[in-house]
């Protein structure tokens, strides 16, 4: 079987890799939840964090620097395999992020011109409120303070996608956002606006209508037993 194909990059800087971990799994979906408006997911895995090492058979493991820290011990980080950053993964223990309501309804054709802020600082490693992202780096860590930004690739219907934001390693017990990461993906096609329990593409387009600028923009798919919406 051949190497996944990678959608990017994510760098953590001053981590043991400064060229980064391809990306190997991405997925951009849309969800419509009645009385809010319509939330992005996003889901992002890389491939095992030594797999570059093992390609250009640098030294093993074994060799870290000594004295060095958590974030810079290639032991540390290869504990525990790769990196998931999901509001998917782990169903039910993150939320997303709010692209549109009512009141500011989503423009398809002005998204790329748009940079979220979600989850920013201070955020709190130990609040009662659900992240937007969950994030499994060394161990089950904390992730905040993200922005995402949007580029349409000409001549294509996918998108590039830069996300970037900051870890607390609140698996061994920090409060603090001390480091970064930054996500450079490419291709990325989007997966559709999904509808909670709609029977019908009429009452689909009913529920979406509120919260998308035009309407017309958008057509209706049936995928799998689902109803979903994708622009045109």
């Amino acid at each position: 079987m051949g190497r996944p194909k990678s959608r990017g990059r994510i760098r953590f800087p001053g981590n043991p890799w400064p060229d980064g971990h391809a990306v190997t799994e991405f997925a951009w979906t849309a969800r419509v939840e009645r009385g809010t408006g319509i939330w992005f997911d996003l889901h992002l895995r890389t491939e095992d964090y030594d797999a570059a090492d093992a390609r250009s058979r640098r030294a093993p493991v074994e060799e870290d620097e000594p004295g060095a820290s958590d974030w810079e011990s290639r032991i540390v980080w290869c504990n525990y395999g790769r990196c998931t950053l999901s509001s998917t993964f782990w169903a039910g223990s993150a939320r997303g992020f709010l692209v549109a309501t009512d009141r500011e309804p989503l423009d398809w054709r002005k998204l790329p011109g748009r940079v979220f802020l979600v989850d920013e600082p201070p955020v709190d490693v130990d609040g009662a409120a659900r992240p937007a992202f969950n994030v499994y780096l060394t161990g089950h860590d904390a992730a905040g303070g993200h922005r995402i930004a949007f580029r349409r690739e000409a001549g294509k219907r996918t998108f590039a996608i830069d996300w970037r934001g900051r870890i607390a390693l609140a698996y061994g017990g920090a409060t603090e956002y001390r480091h970064e990461f930054e996500a450079s993906l490419t291709g990325i096609p989007f997966g559709g606006i999904e509808l909670p329990n709609v029977a019908d593409r009429q009452r689909a387009q009913d529920l979406v209508d509120p919260f998308v600028a035009d309407l017309r923009e958008f057509a209706t798919r049936s995928r799998d037993g689902r109803i979903l919406m994708f622009p045109k």
